[in-house]
């Protein structure tokens, strides 16, 4: 396990349209100090101890907007906004890297009060 971890989320909720409309926008970022991750081995199906590849010591961050519109709700988040522009190889552990940036949404609407 990493030594040190920090998770920051922040974010800006306003009203929007005479309080039709709800928004928020923020940012979020994960960082974690240097350290030898377990790795998995697909031979035995289970993860065990290395000392050969750390993995750590970026900030991956997202940003995110989420907008609630009486009863639909709809939501955007680029992940790994620095993809591409830093020399990191981002890693979930060893040989298994994150996601590059990527676009997730999602959309929820009740029909029922």
């Amino acid at each position: 396990m990493p030594k040190y971890y920090g998770q920051l989320q922040t974010a800006y909720r306003f009203p929007m349209f005479k309080n039709a409309m709800d928004m928020c926008v923020g940012i979020e970022t994960f960082w974690f100090s240097k350290y030898y991750a377990d790795i998995w081995s697909p031979i035995i199906l289970q993860f065990h101890n290395q000392k050969e590849t750390q993995i750590g010591n970026y900030i991956y961050p997202n940003i995110f907007v989420a907008v609630n519109i009486q009863k639909a709700r709809l939501f955007v988040m680029l992940e790994n906004i620095t993809e591409g522009l830093t020399k990191n190889n981002f890693y979930a552990m060893p040989s298994y890297p994150r996601s590059g940036r990527v676009v997730r949404w999602g959309v929820s609407w009740t029909f029922i009060n």
